[in-house]
């Protein structure tokens, strides 16, 4: 992960560091989807609490 700071850039670096920041955001971006989408998955082993967590707007987890 970059650290970039603010100050000025030369030129030639200027390709380094707008690759840096753009990593940086993916990481940031894709970090922040996987937290929302492994949040949203409910493990249930009965139907008790399906319809509920389907109204929650969960995705549900069930072994049958």
């Amino acid at each position: 992960m970059c650290v970039c700071v603010h100050a000025p850039i030369a030129a030639l670096s200027l390709g380094i560091f707008c690759r840096c920041v753009c990593l940086s955001l993916q990481e940031d971006m894709l970090q922040t989807r996987r937290d929302e989408f492994e949040d949203s998955i409910e493990e249930l082993s009965s139907w008790d609490g399906f319809v509920k967590a389907l109204d929650n707007k969960k995705m549900v987890r069930t072994p049958w």
